[in-house]
C-alpha cells in the first residue's frame, strides 16, 4: 500500500504572481475533471454490463450517487478558488503585492482542500474503475 502524500505549504515565501499562478492551475484541474466525471456517468448508464454480475443495479447506483457527491465538491471548490482567483487579480491590478498572513492562510486553506479533493477523486476513480473492469 502506497503512504499518502501530507500536505505542506511553502506560500509564506511566494510572491502574489506565484499564487494567482497556483490558485489558476487548481481552477484548470478542477475544470478538466468534469469530462471525466461526465465519462463516468455516461459508462454507467448503458447497457454493456455482463448480465450475471452480482449486485450490479446496487453497485452503480453507489458510484452514482459517489460521482454526484464530487461533481458538487468539485462546483463548490472551483467557486471557492474562482474568488480568490480574483481577489488576487485585484491585488495585483491595484499594486497592493503585500500578502498578510490572512491571506497567505486563505491560500494554504484552498490549497489544502485541492490536495484532499483530488486525493478521494483519485482513489474514488480508482475503484470505479477497477469495478467497471470487473463486470464489462
Amino acid at each position: 500500500m502506497e503512504t499518502q502524500e501530507i500536505y505542506r505549504s511553502f506560500n509564506s515565501n511566494k510572491s502574489i504572481e506565484e499564487l494567482r499562478y497556483i490558485m489558476m492551475q487548481h481552477k484548470k484541474r478542477i475544470q478538466y475533471l468534469e469530462e471525466d466525471l461526465e465519462f463516468l456517468k455516461f459508462l454507467m448508464n448503458r447497457d454493456i454490463f455482463k448480465s450475471r454480475a452480482m449486485n450490479l443495479f446496487e453497485n452503480l447506483e453507489l458510484f452514482k450517487k459517489e460521482l454526484n457527491k464530487i461533481n458538487v465538491a468539485r462546483i463548490d471548490l472551483l467557486n471557492e478558488i474562482s474568488v480568490q482567483t480574483d481577489k488576487i487579480r485585484v491585488k495585483i491590478e491595484s499594486k497592493s503585492l503585500f500578502c498578510d498572513n490572512t491571506f497567505i492562510q486563505v491560500v494554504d486553506s484552498l490549497e489544502y482542500k485541492a490536495h484532499q479533493f483530488f486525493t478521494e477523486w483519485e482513489y474514488s476513480k480508482l475503484q470505479i474503475i477497477q469495478y467497471l473492469k470487473s463486470v464489462l
